[in-house]
């Protein structure tokens, strides 16, 4: 998408809304990023936060200041940084899942060996 005259200030709500799914959703891979940092170590969530806050930040940059952008370079990436928050939040839901459903069917399997013959 890109930034016009006509469009600026629906994009500027729509960026805003994108930072509160981003702090609301994906607030967790910022903290953890933060405490990554301070360790000075990179996990998965360092890169998520990183990409997904340049992108917004980028976005908004076009947005705010659209003059220091040439007009073939207006884009914008705010639906990006939502979606990348939305499918690894999505990932971890159905990892965690499968964990649980492998925990339950080994208890299973364990319950068989333990009972008495007969």
């Amino acid at each position: 998408m890109m930034v016009t005259d006509d469009n600026r200030t629906l994009w500027l709500v729509i960026g805003v809304i994108t930072l509160g799914v981003m702090i609301f959703a994906g607030g967790h891979f910022y903290t953890s990023a933060w405490k990554s940092l301070k360790n000075r170590t990179a996990t998965m969530d360092t890169l998520v936060a990183l990409g997904t806050g340049a992108a917004w930040l980028y976005s908004m940059s076009v947005n705010v200041w659209p003059q220091w952008f040439p007009m073939e370079a207006r884009h914008l990436y705010y639906e990006a940084s939502a979606m990348i928050i939305g499918l690894i939040n999505l990932g971890h839901m159905l990892e965690a899942r499968a964990r649980q459903r492998s925990s339950k069917a080994l208890e299973r399997l364990l319950d068989l060996t333990r009972r008495p013959p007969g």
